[in-house]
Formats: C-alpha cells, structure tokens, sequence
C-alpha cells in the first residue's frame, strides 16, 4: 500500500487524477461543491492544461450561475480542445452564457463566431447569430446566415422551412419575386419527394 502511495505522490498525472475524482465524489455525490472546486483546482495546479479539470471546473461554475469563472473554464478548455466539433459546442455554450445569463451580445456574438470558425455547420451559433440579425435588421447578414444553415442542414423538413423562409426574405426584403418564386419550386420539390 505505501508504495502506491510513493507512486502517486510522485507522479503529477496519477496525482491529478486522485483530485480529479475526489472533486467528483464531493460534487455529484456529497453536494460539497466547495471541496469540490478546491479538489478540481488541485488537480489544476499539477496539471494547468488538464482538459478534464477544466471541463469539471466549467460544468460546477456554470450549475451554480458562477458566470465570469464559468467563461473563463469554457475558453481555456474551447482552446485546448483538438475537436473542432467538440470545440465549437464549448464556444457555443460560451454564446450563450453570453447572451442569456450576462446580457453581453458582443460577446455572444463573438463566441458563436467562434464556434462557426471552429466547425462551419456549427447550427447552434448560425441560429443564434441569424435570430440577433433579424433583430438587429442586418438583412445582408441575415440572409447569409440563412444560406449557412441551408449548407449545413440535411433533414428534408429542415431544408423546406429554410427554403420557405429565405423566399419570404427575398420577397419582402429585397423585393426580388424571381428568386422568391425559384426558391419556393425547390421547397416544392422537397415536399413533393417526401
């Protein structure tokens, strides 16, 4: 037993991964989410890039509404992440802490950029970023949006409603009826193959 205990202590990552999953018996199974956070930290602070201590860190301060540190647990890890899918739904969360919980559009707009240069199909950030230029009456932006998503969905009923959707834009917005009427034949075509 004690010289499991010498291997431990002398080997940073084994270290780490004691912290790692003592910050998880305190959090899910005690409801200590102090000890927790300070387990967590520790494993932190033998490993400072330790994707999994980031990503406990990210969850525990995002369920308690610790936005700021959330954030900053959510951007460090986005960054180490080598998946970009994996990545992009990191930035994705990060948008919408942004948006939803501190108000910060900048920033959210920022993040969902992100996710999007970090994976192009990234839908929930292409919808998110589509909806605030509607608000925001960017039309140029808006119907980029719109062609973005078209690229990246593939569900039939999906693809319908966009069609349906960019015709309405290219009626009332830019007054342009032959591109209307295009778009709504190809909606017609996938509605007719259903």
């Amino acid at each position: 037993m004690k010289r499991q205990a010498d291997v431990v202590a002398g080997d940073p990552d084994a270290r780490a991964r004691v912290f790692l999953e003592l910050g998880e018996v305190y959090h899910n199974h005690l409801a200590r989410v102090d000890l927790a956070e300070q387990s967590y930290n520790e494993a932190r602070l033998l490993i400072p890039d330790s994707s999994e201590a980031l990503h406990a860190l990210g969850q525990l301060y995002e369920r308690s509404g610790n936005w700021f540190q959330a954030l900053e647990m959510l951007e460090h890890e986005a960054e180490l992440v080598a998946d970009p899918k994996q990545s992009a739904q990191l930035f994705e969360r990060i948008g919408r802490i942004n948006e939803e919980m501190l108000l910060n559009r900048s920033g959210a707009v920022e993040a969902y950029q992100k996710a999007i240069g970090k994976f192009p199909g990234s839908l929930v950030a292409l919808e998110a970023l589509k909806s605030m230029a509607r608000e925001d009456e960017d039309w140029g932006a808006y119907a980029r949006y719109l062609e973005l998503i078209l690229e990246a969905v593939t569900e039939p009923d999906d693809r319908f409603d966009l069609l349906v959707e960019m015709a309405e834009h290219k009626e009332a917005v830019e007054h342009d009826d032959l591109k209307a009427i295009d778009l709504l034949e190809e909606a017609a075509d996938i509605d007719a193959s259903d």
